[in-house]
């Protein structure tokens, strides 16, 4: 073996050299893998709360919250309070009348002899995960007369709409409560004029109403929906008026997945997911028709079967307890749609045209039965099927009918035939013929 003085100094510089390699080749493989986890496709193997997926809804729905000049508001909040627990609006301004939903309200709002806020609560069942638009026509009028010391106003009070049960509402009486400070989903609704109206003088007052539009994303089940009223300083009668009000549930952005065929040993395994998470949330589920639950009916996920190894029909439904209906999903028999469409009566020495359903993975064949001597058909095999009759021949009857048949083949197989008449004659409007069974 050689050896030399410097062996050692230029197997160290390799060995130097050969860790610079590989550090480099790591930190090379390192920023590859960072740069593509932006690009990453969500795993249904990955689980995500409900509150969490509520909260990702709520950012991308990018729900709008309207704000005012609190200025207005300024020294409010020190105005005294009484030390009672509040049973109605009659009491304690703050708390909201509760009454069933209605499609138009009204708020009396006092503040003659002090600074009141009110509010109105409407009994209504608002689902946990589910967004709601909320659309009605507002106005405000205070009614002033100045014999009794209530003068036209320039500012008036403002509104706001939340979801809340009954532990959001004041369990202090006070003179008015901020929905901003209570955190349920809410709304400040955007202003709307306000109108002073005489009340010496009533003839002629027209209410002016606007529309309003609030979406609200439901992150709890929720009882109420609730009209809040935030007061301004002076003396006013002013009803801030609620109608036309419509709640509509938006389509969900919650789906299932379903895994395995409903005939496997254990059926198909159905969770609910969002944005490609599984929710892990214990649902309560439930099935109609001829779907059957195997195992528990609590959890993420659900394994579902059919009776009998039998074709699916019923629903598939999962609900959070004491709320209602989270998801659900259909599952029917499969059917073809076979129709003929086109006329029913034509002459001799014309044609028309039938119609099969459309869809573009059927395949089509027609039949035709009773024309007469001559007559001429397009192909039997494509969706429309045209008919030529001949001239009438003197042994051709005045009056007669024949009977087009067609059969559809599609993604649920061969339909059963379905017939259609046409009538046909020596003049338009017929004759005393046959024009075919009843």
């Amino acid at each position: 073996m050689l050896s030399s003085p410097y062996l050692p100094i230029f197997i160290m510089r390799n060995i130097l050299l050969l860790f610079m390699l590989l550090g480099l080749g790591l930190s090379s493989c390192r920023k590859d893998i960072d740069s593509s986890k932006p690009n990453e496709t969500l795993s249904k193997d990955k689980l995500i709360s409900l509150n969490d997926a509520i909260q990702m809804e709520k950012e991308k729905m990018n729900i709008a919250k309207y704000s005012w000049d609190k200025s207005q508001y300024t020294g409010l909040q020190k105005l005294a309070t009484t030390s009672i627990t509040p049973t109605n609006a009659t009491n304690c301004p703050s708390y909201p009348e509760i009454i069933n939903f209605r499609e138009n309200n009204a708020i009396y709002n006092n503040a003659k002899d002090s600074l009141h806020g009110s509010g109105l609560a409407l009994r209504y069942k608002f689902k946990k995960g589910k967004t709601y638009i909320i659309k009605f026509w507002h106005s405000k009028v205070n009614s002033y007369n100045m014999d009794d010391g209530l003068p036209a106003i320039q500012t008036f009070p403002k509104l706001q709409v939340g979801l809340a049960n009954d532990s959001n509402f004041p369990t202090t009486c006070s003179n008015f409560v901020n929905q901003s400070s209570l955190n349920i989903p809410y709304s400040n609704v955007p202003d709307v004029a306000g109108q002073n109206r005489n009340t010496k003088s009533n003839a002629g007052f027209t209410v002016n109403s606007s529309s309003r539009t609030i979406t609200l994303l439901a992150d709890e089940c929720y009882d109420y929906l609730w009209f809040n009223v935030l007061p301004v300083a002076g003396s006013y009668h002013v009803d801030m008026g609620i109608s036309y009000l419509e709640i509509t549930e938006l389509a969900q952005s919650f789906s299932f997945s379903k895994s395995g065929d409903f005939n496997d040993p254990n059926g198909s395994t159905f969770k609910v997911v969002y944005n490609g998470f599984i929710v892990d949330h214990p649902f309560e589920w439930t099935t109609t028709g001829n779907l059957i639950i195997s195992g528990s009916n609590v959890g993420n996920s659900v394994q579902v079967k059919v009776v009998d190894q039998g074709i699916p029909n019923g629903k598939v439904m999962a609900s959070i307890p004491g709320c209602g209906l989270f998801s659900e999903q259909t599952f029917e028999p499969c059917k073809n749609s076979t129709s003929i469409n086109g006329p029913s009566s034509m002459i001799y020495n014309s044609s028309v045209t039938l119609n099969g359903s459309y869809d573009p993975n059927y395949t089509y064949s027609w039949e035709v039965n009773g024309l007469p001597t001559g007559s001429t058909v397009s192909s039997l095999t494509a969706q429309s099927l045209t008919i030529q009759l001949p001239q009438k021949s003197i042994n051709d009857p005045d009056t007669g009918y024949f009977t087009a048949y067609l059969t559809i083949t599609g993604p649920c197989g061969q339909s059963l035939p379905v017939a259609h008449i046409v009538n046909y004659s020596r003049f338009a409007g017929g004759g005393d013929g046959d024009t075919g069974p009843e």
